[in-house]
C-alpha cells in the first residue's frame, strides 16, 4: 500500500513538471525591444524563432554568425523580406 501511494506521488509530481514544461520553455527565448526593418543577409543566418506571445513586441530573431560571431538580432515580422528569408531557411 505505501509503494502504491509512493508511485502515485511519483507520477502527480511527473504531470505537474510535464505540464509546466511549455511555460518554461518561455523564459528561455528572449523578448525583444527594438525591432530591424534592415535587410540581413541570409548567408549569415543559422537559425531563426518567435519572441514568446507573452512579450510586448511581436518579433522574428535571427541568429546570425559573421567572423566567427554569433549574435540575435531581432527585426519585424512584417518587413518584406522576412518570410522569403524564413522560407528558405526552412528547406
Amino acid at each position: 500500500m505505501r509503494n502504491l501511494c509512493v508511485l502515485a506521488l511519483v507520477l502527480l509530481c511527473s504531470l505537474q513538471l510535464i505540464s509546466s514544461f511549455p511555460l518554461a520553455m518561455d523564459f528561455i527565448r528572449p523578448c525583444c525591444s527594438n525591432l530591424t526593418k534592415i535587410r540581413i543577409p541570409l548567408k549569415h543566418i543559422i537559425s531563426y524563432w518567435s519572441t514568446s506571445s507573452s512579450c510586448a513586441n511581436r518579433a522574428i530573431v535571427f541568429q546570425t554568425v559573421r567572423n566567427g560571431k554569433k549574435n540575435l538580432i531581432c527585426v519585424d515580422p512584417s518587413a518584406p523580406w522576412v518570410d522569403h528569408h524564413i522560407k528558405k531557411l526552412n528547406k
